[in-house]
């Protein structure tokens, strides 16, 4: 898959070592949830870095309707929680808390 704003991009790293690279936070989550994968391996882009990824256990999730993330997810990742407030907020949700919501809500888990 073609990366077209690494500001959302994500990677997942099997146990095997094979790479899934996605356009999108939202992408991955849904993935993994519609094949009840667990990947030892969860990377998402820094939003305030574009490029710089980090571990899905460290980030700050914001689904927001300012944020035009690339599968209309409106969702992005920030490693400082206090960098969330100068986003105009949002719902900000931790990994396990971000995998229930598009557990909850179908209309997130459309767009992959």
């Amino acid at each position: 898959m073609t990366i077209v704003s690494k500001a959302y991009a994500a990677q997942a790293v099997s146990g095997k070592g094979k790479q899934y690279k996605y356009d999108a936070i939202e992408c991955m989550v849904n993935h993994q949830l519609q094949h009840n994968y667990n990947m030892p391996v969860n990377l998402v882009a820094n939003f305030e870095q574009p490029g710089t990824m980090i571990s899905v256990n460290e980030a700050n999730f914001v689904i927001n309707d300012s944020i035009k993330s690339p599968m209309g997810g409106n969702l992005a990742a920030f490693k400082k929680k206090s960098a969330v407030v100068n986003t105009e907020s949002g719902d900000i949700f931790n990994w396990q808390e971000l995998k229930t919501i598009f557990l909850e809500n179908d209309s997130l888990t459309t767009s992959y």
